[in-house]
């Protein structure tokens, strides 16, 4: 998922489907191709923005996961568009779970830390977490207790929450509290989470 070649290919394919396309058939080796075609796209939703107002988002979640998990030929976070050429009605979102990511072009990064182009991610409120559990449509339904030991057991994470919530789906017919009892409490750290559900499947 990392590599530079497949993030682009997917966006540009994204973005056809969308009704901004470039050029003829993608080809999904050559980088040489993919950028400017990427930002051949990126100048169309700039004029798109103009004549509609309609903003476009491109999220990119999980970027603490190339360096930490993935060895990629050429990181895509090396090719992640300049600020200054991302145009006005177009904002591009990075999702990680650190600032500390060493193949950032220096102008990205800079960006980065500043304050202002931060938004961290609080923990769910208590009645945040109930409503979403509520909205799983679980069955049987978690009684006030077990909703409430959901909410101890995920922290109010929403990661962490919706691998409870999967994990009850995916268990119809089995017992709640047995369910909850083999759950791991998240303590901020969302890799002992993982390793636990690695555990699990082994």
């Amino acid at each position: 998922r990392g590599e530079a070649v497949n993030f682009l290919h997917d966006v540009l394919l994204a973005l056809d489907r969308l009704g901004f396309q470039v050029g003829g058939t993608l080809s999904r080796e050559d980088l040489n191709l993919l950028l400017p075609r990427f930002h051949e796209q990126l100048r169309r939703l700039h004029e798109d923005y103009h004549q509609s107002g309609r903003k476009t988002i491109i999220v990119v979640d999980g970027l603490d996961h190339i360096a930490r998990e993935q060895s990629p030929q050429r990181t895509l976070l090396k090719d992640l568009p300049a600020p200054t050429s991302v145009p006005e009605g177009v904002y591009i979102v990075l999702g990680s779970q650190t600032d500390e990511l060493r193949d950032l072009p220096p102008q990205v990064r800079t960006q980065l830390r500043e304050p202002s182009r931060q938004l961290v991610m609080r923990h769910l409120p208590r009645a945040a977490v109930v409503s979403a559990v509520s909205a799983a449509g679980l069955s049987p339904e978690p009684n006030r207790g077990e909703l409430e030991r959901i909410f101890d057991l995920s922290g109010g994470h929403p990661l962490a929450l919706a691998y409870i919530i999967n994990q009850v789906r995916g268990s119809p017919g089995a017992n709640l509290g047995d369910l909850l009892d083999a759950v791991e409490p998240f303590n901020d750290r969302i890799d002992v989470q993982y390793e636990t559900h690695w555990l699990a499947i082994e």
